[in-house]
């Protein structure tokens, strides 16, 4: 075991498996997530929509989505 794999090990960076084989969750973007990008957007500019606000949480994404599923198709 090399230095370096002795130190992940230890410190608990070492990953088990394959990176792309991981299970992850999907993010969930909350009110309280909005509020917190309107207050930094000063100290870290980005895309005007996000520092703004204008971006759908996660509830909000999935009423309008189920309202377009919804909708009929001529």
């Amino acid at each position: 075991m090399s230095l370096i794999e002795k130190f992940h090990k230890e410190v608990g960076r070492l990953i088990e498996g394959d990176i792309w084989e991981r299970e992850y969750s999907e993010a969930k973007i909350s009110e309280f997530d909005r509020k917190a990008l309107k207050e930094s957007a000063n100290r870290y500019p980005g895309p005007i929509r996000i520092t703004k606000g204008l971006f759908y949480t996660a509830d909000e994404y999935e009423r309008k989505r189920e309202a377009l599923l919804n909708i009929r198709i001529p």
